[in-house]
């Protein structure tokens, strides 16, 4: 009985030893595989059906179409929109180094701010814009010194779904048979789990999207210079419970009004309000449903907490880890 115990003690500290290994050796490549994982499943629905009336259910077949599919429609809209926004931030960046009318426009800019502003209230616009392009000029090198990593990364997402679509019963039926739950709430925590994916990246991310992609017509119909650049903003954003899209809106609609341009600061606010503002009201029940049961504060902190923790790939796996805690928590009161 003790040469048992001491075998079984003897395995769990290897288990321990070799999963912490793991953990570090995969730790750089966490969002490539949360990514990856989550389109898979994402477009799981549609491998099945390529399986069943398209590729005679060769699996390799489907998930390589899948791959091909996302990979045009990630980098057809992603390259051109990065084509316009390092544009603009050439335009910005030659206008600052021309030093042309900027520094008169600073200042009625500051006084129109200033203006609108309750008494006792300032706003120094001249000083937080400096510090702007400060912070923007510091990092600008770090975005085009990473572009080799995002280009390989991207590349490793592509592989990721590949397999994780190609092999997906595989998956699945690893995780039933290393769970020590039964099959039955196995397969719950999967479904659930699935569907918070779909939710999270197919409805708040994409929601996000559309609400960008109209922010930046909005600001271009409507004589905003730089809209690619404050619609991008404007779709991050909107993924901030109750400020969203007006965190960018609103200054939009200030510097129509401070530069003269009354008629369309009236439009564009319209714009902003009803269409940029209201549309997630239409798509969120459509899209996302009832699949996450999160409080939206709890998705918001969870979204931040992410980020500060992990970075860019926080905005998906923070609302995530708060989603699978409420799913296992409803698994556990069910026992």
């Amino acid at each position: 009985m003790e040469n048992k115990n001491t075998e079984k003690y003897f395995l769990v500290g290897l288990l321990v030893l070799s999963g912490v290994f793991a953990v570090l050796l995969f730790q750089p490549f966490l969002s490539v595989l949360v990514i990856g994982a989550s389109v898979a499943i994402i477009f799981n629905p549609f491998f099945k059906w390529l399986n069943r009336h398209v590729t005679g259910d060769r699996h390799w077949l489907s998930a390589l179409i899948i791959v091909v599919i996302f990979a045009v429609l990630v980098c057809g809209p992603v390259l051109a929109m990065g084509a316009i926004i390092l544009k603009q931030i050439q335009h910005i960046y030659a206008i600052i180094l021309s030093n042309g009318n900027f520094d008169p426009f600073l200042t009625k800019m500051n006084v129109a701010v200033n203006n609108i502003l309750p008494d006792g209230l300032s706003i120094d616009v001249q000083e937080k814009f400096s510090s702007l392009i400060t912070i923007l000029t510091q990092n600008l090198s770090r975005i085009f010194t990473s572009t080799l990593s995002t280009i390989f990364s991207f590349l490793l997402v592509l592989l990721t779904i590949f397999y994780f679509s190609k092999d997906e019963a595989l998956w699945k039926e690893n995780i039933l048979k290393l769970s020590p739950l039964s099959d039955e709430k196995n397969i719950k925590i999967i479904t659930k789990v699935a569907s918070a994916i779909k939710a999270i990246i197919g409805g708040y991310l994409f929601i996000g999207l559309i609400q960008g992609i109209l922010m930046s017509a909005g600001l271009w119909l409507f004589g905003v210079p730089n809209s690619a650049i404050w619609g991008t903003l404007a779709a991050v954003a909107s993924l901030v419970p109750t400020i969203g899209t007006a965190f960018v809106s609103i200054p939009a609609v200030v510097y129509l009004f401070a530069t003269g341009q009354t008629t369309l600061a009236i439009g564009f606010a319209l714009w902003a309000g009803i269409l940029v503002g209201t549309i997630d009201n239409f798509l969120s029940p459509l899209i996302v449903g009832k699949q996450v049961d999160v409080p939206p504060l709890l998705i918001l902190f969870s979204l931040l907490g992410g980020v500060a923790l992990l970075g860019p790939i926080g905005i998906l796996v923070g609302p995530l880890a708060i989603s699978f805690f409420y799913i296992v928590v409803g698994v556990y009161r069910d026992l």
